[in-house]
């Protein structure tokens, strides 16, 4: 996704927007289609509990905010730079969920970050280029996939709704 994504959203043509609508609207049309023609996808009755939507929102504003952003970091930064980033992406979520959730992280964990950053910083040395934009994206694009997944969290376990309905 991440090479589809430079690839329709270089110099040339910069129209991440329609590029997230289109996945998005792709995305809906095939789970309605879905839920629709099988008997094992149950969609969730909205009209039932209206505050659902509501508090389900943030997901979703979390969700497009980590799209646009990352499709504004891929038109500044090279793949592997965005790489090396979504691994940063990681690290801060642990220290979110240490901090929101008192998940206590182990040395292990702590290993596993140093050898995952290092890995690829290490795989991905000759073509990492900073410029400050992009940068900017980048840093934005961490900290909201750390809020998506924070959040997701926090959702999952405070609003009823199916695995599917999610």
């Amino acid at each position: 996704m991440v090479l589809l994504n430079k690839a329709l959203n270089g110099p040339a043509v910069s129209l991440p927007f329609l590029l997230v609508l289109a996945q998005s609207l792709t995305a809906v049309l095939l789970c309605h289609v879905f839920a629709a023609r099988t008997p094992y996808i149950a969609r969730a009755d909205l009209a039932l509990a209206p505050g659902t939507a509501l508090a389900w929102l943030p997901v979703n504003l979390f969700f497009c905010g980590m799209l646009m952003t990352s499709m504004k970091a891929l038109e500044h930064n090279s793949v592997p730079m965005v790489t090396v980033f979504k691994n940063v992406s990681n690290v801060s979520t642990a220290a979110g969920d240490v901090l929101l959730f008192g998940r206590p992280l182990t040395p292990l964990h702590f290993l596993a970050f140093l050898v995952m950053l290092a890995g690829a910083a290490m795989s991905s040395y000759t073509s990492l280029e900073f410029r400050p934009l992009g940068v900017f994206w980048m840093l934005a694009n961490c900290l909201l996939t750390s809020g998506y997944i924070l959040y997701m969290k926090h959702a999952t376990q405070t609003i009823k709704l199916s695995k599917f309905g999610m």
